[in-house]
């Protein structure tokens, strides 16, 4: 639920930028917002799905009667996370819009770093005990290696293959501003 919460926390933000910012480019194509509910979804369901049971969950005291099962610490760590990749996306935005880009290129650029933080995202939020590098020494996860690069794999081709690249209202990028995008 943290993943889903801060993802569409991200996706929302971005939405509304024509709502706030009229003159600005429109960000994301409804075209885009599919596809980006499509890698959503199977990372929520393959992934966190096929995610082992941490061994110290036995070790956890138990919920309190009629305490909800999504507290508010989680709600606000999503939240967080949510924000930061808003503004990350954000920035690459603002950075590529003042850098007077076509408009194409500002999409292509603010989606490939929305999908990168996506991904981030998964990872990050595979545990909430464990750091990022202790989670994958201690727990295998094949699904979240096929989630990953397959998702690599059709941004590669969606910013690469020309027709695709029109389809989706994509512009060209170069490797360096795929880079970019993501820091």
């Amino acid at each position: 639920m943290a993943y889903i919460l801060a993802m569409h926390v991200a996706i929302v933000g971005m939405v509304l930028v024509p709502l706030l910012a009229p003159a600005w480019p429109l960000v994301l194509l409804p075209v885009q917002l599919a596809l980006l509910e499509l890698v959503i979804d199977p990372a929520c369901s393959v992934v966190f799905e096929a995610e082992g049971i941490d061994p110290m969950v036995m070790k956890v005291p138990p919920r309190r009667v009629g305490a909800p099962m999504f507290g508010r610490d989680r709600l606000v760590v999503a939240a967080i996370q949510g924000i930061g990749v808003l503004a990350a996306v954000l920035g690459v935005y603002w950075w590529t819009l003042w850098s007077g880009r076509p408009h194409d290129e500002i999409r292509s650029a603010t989606f490939a770093c929305l999908v990168l933080s996506n991904l981030l995202l998964i990872v990050v939020n595979r545990s909430w005990r464990l750091s990022v590098l202790q989670t994958f020494r201690q727990r295998r996860n094949p699904t979240m290696k096929w989630i990953l690069g397959i998702t690599l794999l059709v941004l590669v081709l969606l910013l690469a293959v020309p027709s695709l690249r029109t389809a989706f209202g994509f512009g060209v990028l170069s490797v360096l501003e795929i880079g970019r995008a993501h820091v």
